[in-house]
């Protein structure tokens, strides 16, 4: 689940809660960690959210779709990166690998 806080038009919280074991917790916590590591992918992923927004996607949704196949690619050069599996692959019919 994501929640955040807006307050006077600032958001003020961005959580994203996941129960434990969840596929997506790997993927939540080493993305940013992964930045973080990589400026040249931070300094990407600037230029990307700036021209998202500047190519008129200021809808939420319009945004992260706008951002997804990128922020995916980048999520699976993470994992790779920290020698994390891709939990969420699946084996080419749409099951995930067991």
């Amino acid at each position: 689940f994501y929640y955040s806080k807006p307050a006077e038009g600032t958001r003020t919280h961005h959580v994203h809660v996941c129960a434990d074991g969840h596929d997506q917790v790997p993927e939540l916590l080493l993305f940013p960690q992964y930045l973080r590591e990589r400026p040249d992918v931070a300094d990407a992923y600037a230029r990307l959210k700036r021209r998202t927004l500047e190519d008129g996607h200021c809808i939420n949704t319009e945004y992260m779709a706008a951002k997804h196949e990128w922020v995916r690619a980048t999520v699976l050069d993470a994992l790779a990166h920290f020698g994390k599996p891709n939990r969420r692959a699946t084996n080419g019919d749409g099951r995930r690998d067991q």
